[in-house]
Formats: structure tokens, C-alpha cells, sequence
């Protein structure tokens, strides 16, 4: 009669069930770590305005004398400070991670927009010319890229978790 030894088989089931115990965590992790991805490049391609200014007045000498004189109010860049994650949740089978801008005028500047040619804008001390303006399309641009380096990044970490998890 020969003897059997089992203790590798069951060192391996042992294995098998911590790495069932804790996908759970790695997928959420994975969830988060593609939403930061997403969220560094959304804000690298986010525009920044010049600022907000208010009318103080009109110049009264030089070459610009009789326009507005203008104050500024605040620097730009709130639509790009104002980009925000929400941690991911499970959600069934699947975990999702969100990514917001709440700035009113994110969706305008996203997408493009219309405005009437000739309409004077006081904030500006101009009128619009253009009947159009083209979006910038930072979302749309920054899924992509997350989509094609996202997959690589996921299987890297994949196989490092079951090296972990499997082997030791």
C-alpha cells in the first residue's frame, strides 16, 4: 500500500479561498485605481479660463481710454479644481466609481455650445462672434486613453494577485 501526501493539494485550497476572500477588495481597488487614472487625465485636459472680472469703471488716459476698467475677481481654473471621485461601490456583480464636476457650465465646455453672433458679453467687454463654439471634449478624450492603458494596467495587477494570493 502506498502512502499519499496531500499537504500541497491542501495548501493550495487554502490559497484558493484566500484569494476568493479577497477579490472582492481587489476589484473595488482596481475600480479606484482606473477612476484616479481617469481623474489625472480629465484634469490635464481641462481647460483653465482667465479669471472672473468686474467692471470698475472706464480708462481715463492713453490708448484705451473710454473702455471698461476691469478688476479681477478670482483666477481661473474652477472648472479644473473642481473634478471629485466618489469611491467605488459594489453594485451587483460589478463595482463603479464616479467622477463629477458639479461647475454648472462643465457640460457646455465639455460637449461645445451655441451663442448669437453679435450679443454683447459685459464680463468680456466683447460681442460673440462665432455661432459655435467647440467642446473640448476632455471626458470623452480621457476614457478613451483609460479605456486602451486601463486593460494593461488590470492585468498587470490580475497576475500579481494570484502570484500573491496562489503562490505565496
Amino acid at each position: 500500500m502506498m502512502k499519499k501526501n496531500f499537504k500541497k493539494l491542501k495548501q493550495f485550497e487554502a490559497n484558493l479561498e484566500a484569494l476568493n476572500e479577497h477579490k472582492d477588495l481587489f476589484m473595488q481597488q482596481m475600480a479606484n485605481d482606473l477612476a484616479a487614472m481617469f481623474l489625472a487625465e480629465v484634469k490635464k485636459r481641462t481647460p483653465v479660463g482667465k479669471g472672473t472680472f468686474e467692471v470698475v469703471g472706464k480708462i481715463k488716459r492713453g490708448k484705451n481710454k473710454g473702455k471698461p476698467k476691469l478688476k479681477k475677481i478670482s483666477q481661473g481654473g474652477s472648472l479644473r479644481k473642481s473634478w471629485y471621485i466618489v469611491k467605488a461601490i459594489k453594485h451587483r456583480d460589478y463595482y463603479i466609481a464616479s467622477i463629477f464636476n458639479p461647475m454648472e457650465y462643465a457640460a457646455y465646455v465639455e460637449n461645445g455650445h451655441r451663442q448669437k453672433v453679435g450679443r454683447y458679453v459685459p464680463i468680456l467687454g466683447k460681442r460673440l462672434k462665432a455661432n459655435f463654439v467647440e467642446g473640448h471634449h476632455m471626458m470623452k478624450l480621457s476614457a478613451e486613453l483609460v479605456e486602451q492603458e486601463g486593460y494593461a494596467y488590470v492585468q498587470q495587477r490580475f497576475y500579481e494577485f494570484l502570484r500573491r494570493h496562489l503562490y505565496g
